[in-house]
Order: structure tokens, then C-alpha cells, then sequence
């Protein structure tokens, strides 16, 4: 039987890194962080968020203009075939 090696590497991003440091600093009161609002505090996990709703929406915006591509040669293929039977029957 032959041997299989899995290798797992995980760790945090560095977005999330700082978003770790910059609560920790407003909790406990530390630099000039404290003075800062919590939005702000919040912000690089909102930015990664905001990546990934990113990547969600083009997909979206990708698979919706595929669709609207295929519907629209569907629809030509259908007048194409329509007008064909109109003069063939005209022929006949």
C-alpha cells in the first residue's frame, strides 16, 4: 500500500491579527487606539468581510451575464428556426 502525507498549515491573517490587537488595545485602554470609536476598532474585520461579499457579488454578476447570454442565443436560435419554417412552408 502506498503512503499518503497530508500537510495542514493554517494561521491567522493579518487582518484579523490587527483587528485582535487594535480591541485588546480599546479594552484595555492602551494608546491612542483607546480614544478611537468602535467602528473603527472593527474595521480590518469589516475589510475582510467586504472581500469576501466581493467576491460573492462578482460571482453573482459573472453567473447572471452568463445566464443572460445563454437566454439570449437560446432566443435567437428560436427566431433563426421560426423564420427557416416560414420559408419552407412558403415553398411548399
Amino acid at each position: 500500500m502506498s503512503e499518503h502525507k497530508t500537510e495542514v498549515y493554517g494561521g491567522f491573517s493579518w487582518l484579523g491579527l490587527l483587528g485582535i490587537i487594535f480591541v485588546l488595545c480599546k479594552i484595555f485602554e492602551y494608546g491612542p487606539i483607546a480614544l478611537w470609536s468602535w467602528w473603527l476598532v472593527l474595521l480590518p474585520f469589516y475589510v475582510g468581510l467586504a472581500i469576501i461579499f466581493g467576491i460573492l457579488a462578482a460571482g453573482l454578476g459573472v453567473a447572471g451575464l452568463l445566464y443572460g447570454f445563454v437566454a439570449v442565443a437560446e432566443a435567437w436560435e428560436r427566431r433563426k428556426n421560426a423564420n427557416a419554417r416560414q420559408k419552407w412552408t412558403k415553398k411548399c
